[in-house]
């Protein structure tokens, strides 16, 4: 339709804002460039994530969210992976609610960063008197877990 004139609207489409192209568009409006009208269903709006974010339109309106996480929020995912496990673990063992416990994690490397960092907030949501790392005690209740690909082995025994 437009033949020879393509390479200019081309170069006066690269000169307009594309949220307001993707707008008009989305609207059913026109598209006005210096020396063209084009129909909304002449110009095609392709919308491509940026590395890192997430994104959704509608009605006119874009939102974006980050979706890298950084580092102190995996090891605070792992902290609530760890507390969920044991939680499920002291049912398994038949421990009274109100039982304090000890917890033994085998793993090292990041599960040892998660305990540094959330140990506090792990004793106090599982009642665990103590973390330990190594093995865990004769008598103790012991599952194997993938905790967000760490392999661990947990052990829960009554404290005490």
């Amino acid at each position: 339709k437009y033949g020879p004139d393509v390479p200019k609207i081309v170069t006066q489409l690269a000169a307009v804002h594309a949220a307001d192209v993707a707008l008009d568009v989305e609207r059913g409006r026109h598209i006005r460039l210096k020396d063209f009208a084009l129909r909304p269903d002449e110009v095609l709006v392709n919308q491509s994530p940026v590395k890192g974010y997430a994104a959704a339109s509608e009605g006119g309106y874009t939102v974006a969210v980050t979706s890298e996480i950084s580092a102190e929020l995996e090891l605070e995912g792992l902290a609530r992976e760890m507390v969920h496990r044991i939680q499920n673990m002291r049912r398994d063992a038949l421990f009274d609610i109100s039982d304090y416990i000890v917890t033994s994690y085998q793993a090292g490397g990041r599960l040892d960063e998660v305990v540094a960092a959330h140990g506090e907030y792990i004793r106090q949501e599982t009642l665990s008197r103590e973390l330990v790392c190594g093995t865990p005690a004769d008598g103790a209740y012991t599952e194997t877990h993938t905790l967000q690909g760490i392999e661990a082995i947990l052990g829960v025994i009554q404290h005490g």
